[in-house]
């Protein structure tokens, strides 16, 4: 395993360099945003990155994207921010967040 830190690397250094200003300091509020997070009490709700991500899985639904295709994880999290049948607030039945084997 290599000792070296993610951040000591080319990629990042030359991404760190094309950023504006206020990208960064939108990044490193998200990432303050995160760390903020009680995830042992699921109290995410205060805090903006939630909202954002609720918003996103939110619009993917409203667009057309199958529920099926979503990981367990973000099924997981519309259900501690939507309510334990999120699916049926887009028009889906329990049986539509299981993958269609064609």
């Amino acid at each position: 395993m290599s000792d070296q830190s993610m951040w000591d690397n080319p990629l990042v250094s030359r991404a760190k360099e094309v950023l504006s200003k206020d990208d960064i300091e939108r990044m490193k509020k998200k990432g303050e945003d995160f760390y903020s997070m009680d995830f042992e009490k699921n109290d995410t709700s205060s805090t903006d990155a939630v909202g954002e991500v609720l918003q996103q899985l939110t619009a993917m639904l409203k667009s057309g994207m199958h529920p099926s295709f979503f990981s367990k994880e973000e099924k997981n999290f519309l259900k501690i921010n939507i309510g334990e049948k999120w699916y049926e607030e887009f028009g889906y039945l329990e049986n539509d967040l299981h993958r269609i084997n064609m």
